[in-house]
């Protein structure tokens, strides 16, 4: 259970604070997960624009369907849950070409990817070649079918475990795991040519 380290309170306080009216209490929640939200929404739809209306889009459904959330239930998962379908929906829309087109550029939270693939104290050289490794990982991983492309981001880039994206997603572990297995498969194919290219 996280804890706040100002207010020493964990999610199940926070969220029963914030079922009771306290809006300093999902204030809390909100700074606590604002980040990693946005990074999975990002993943998924890869528009920052898009990622940040959809971030606050899955906040503020949250916060008006908080009463929804049953004690003992995991206040996380069930965050992610609401996101990701946002994302997913807002992916959809935009499909249809009720928001957008498909021929938008990719961006990505070079941040975040960068600190899976940093080194303490790169040198310049492997300055370069990181960003480039990272640049092509991120292309991979946005040629992947979007359910994979799910799993993957939920798991290595959010640390999630299967039973927790089981949840989320509403599916069984095995789903998830056959999911991983397959992105992870895919990946491989993918990153191949790079890697032969690189000699």
């Amino acid at each position: 259970m996280a804890v706040d380290p100002a207010t020493g309170a964990g999610d199940a306080l926070l969220v029963e604070r914030a079922q009771a009216g306290d809006v300093d209490a999902f204030r809390v929640l909100f700074e606590r997960y604002h980040r990693r939200i946005y990074g999975l929404v990002l993943g998924i739809v890869k528009s920052t624009a898009d990622a940040e209306d959809v971030t606050q889009d899955a906040f503020v459904r949250a916060y008006r369907a908080l009463g929804s959330l049953q004690q003992g239930h995991a206040f996380v998962p069930w965050l992610y849950r609401i996101a990701t379908n946002l994302a997913r929906n807002h992916l959809r829309d935009r499909r249809a070409g009720l928001w957008e087109s498909l021929d938008e550029g990719v961006t990505w939270d070079d941040e975040t990817l960068e600190k899976q693939f940093a080194d303490p104290a790169p040198s310049p050289a492997d300055v370069v070649e990181s960003r480039e490794v990272s640049a092509v990982v991120r292309a991979a991983i946005d040629e992947l079918p979007p359910i994979h492309r799910e799993v993957i981001l939920l798991h290595h880039l959010h640390e999630m475990p299967v039973e927790e994206i089981a949840q989320m997603l509403g599916c069984a572990s095995g789903t998830v795991k056959s999911r991983l297995a397959r992105a992870r498969e895919a990946l491989k194919r993918k990153l191949r040519g790079y890697v032969l290219a690189q000699g």
